[in-house]
């Protein structure tokens, strides 16, 4: 008897957001810090911004890019010229026809940056554009395209909201960037996030870290991308983000007090947890130690 066909998932997708996304989906009072493409002619390059400050001047880097060196990366090349299954569900089932995949996880291309954004009411609409827009695209195929939501931990309320209403929308977790701190210089296991975590697990929505090596969040880009050689960026600073987030969440308690919250971390493989394991357990033998040591040299001074 033969075995059963394996069921194959790309557990990582992309999408391509239309370019104009977020300036047609907000308010209007948002849209001219909405985030946004401009092609700058003097370069070759599509810039991304958001509020007033520029993200990315490479536009979308790493999508669509395959084949081309990193010194000319992304160049010449516009945003809305990728390939049609970054955009369209319909060319996107095509693709995973031809390459013999039966669903498919996407996470978001400029919606990558949604994280980095400063102001609090702002990032909260970019969320929910983006929400909306992703979920239609699965809706296309709801048994073989499947999203996480964008949630604003720059208000964590607003994002347990968020989270409930992509819920209802179909979206099957949440996720954020594995830098150390947002942009308001909040760490992810800070208590502020507690019922963000606390609503996910009641949710059955697990968290999703995606990495992105962009400098538009404090983590190991803006930190150290000037101490690499060219290719090492992508090979490590997703690592380091995510090796030092996970740690935070484990040293911190943040999964210990919420059992039920999985989390998954993207794009930076998977050898390296034992590893990180057996570093996180040295470190707490010796606090161990060092405690029961200090216990005995208490003792020898003590007088009854």
């Amino acid at each position: 008897m033969a075995p059963e066909a394996a069921l194959v998932v790309d557990a990582d997708g992309h999408v391509c957001e239309p370019p104009d996304l977020w300036e047609r989906g907000l308010p209007a009072r948002f849209r001219e810090r909405a985030l946004r493409l401009r092609w700058n002619a003097a370069t070759g390059f599509d810039e991304a911004w958001v509020e007033d400050w520029l993200i990315t001047d490479r536009g979308l880097v790493g999508l669509g890019n395959a084949g081309t060196s990193f010194a000319d990366l992304g160049q010449g090349r516009h945003y809305e010229d990728g390939h049609r299954a970054g955009f369209d569900p319909t060319a996107r089932i095509a693709a995973l026809d031809a390459e013999g995949i039966d669903a498919a996880v996407l996470y978001g291309g400029l919606a990558l940056s949604l994280p980095a954004i400063h102001d609090p009411e702002l990032a909260v609409w970019h969320c929910r554009v983006y929400n909306d827009w992703v979920a239609a695209f699965c809706a296309a195929s709801p048994t073989r395209l499947f999203a996480a939501a964008a949630i604003p931990l720059q208000d964590p309320a607003a994002a347990i909201v968020e989270a409930r209403r992509a819920r209802d929308l179909g979206l099957r977790a949440a996720f954020t960037r594995p830098n150390p701190l947002n942009p308001g210089g909040r760490p992810l296991h800070d208590e502020a996030h507690e019922p963000v975590w606390a609503a996910l697990a009641e949710l059955g929505m697990p968290l999703a870290f995606h990495p992105a090596g962009l400098w538009d969040m404090p983590g190991t880009s803006r930190a150290m991308a000037g101490l690499m050689a060219p290719g090492t960026h992508h090979a490590v600073i997703l690592f380091f983000d995510q090796y030092m987030t996970l740690a935070n969440l484990v040293y911190a308690g943040v999964l210990h007090r919420h059992p039920r919250l999985k989390v998954a971390v993207l794009e930076c493989g998977g050898g390296w947890i034992a590893h990180w394991m057996d570093r996180l357990d040295d470190g707490v033998r010796r606090r161990r130690q060092e405690a029961a040591a200090a216990e005995v040299r208490a003792g020898a001074f003590y007088c009854p």
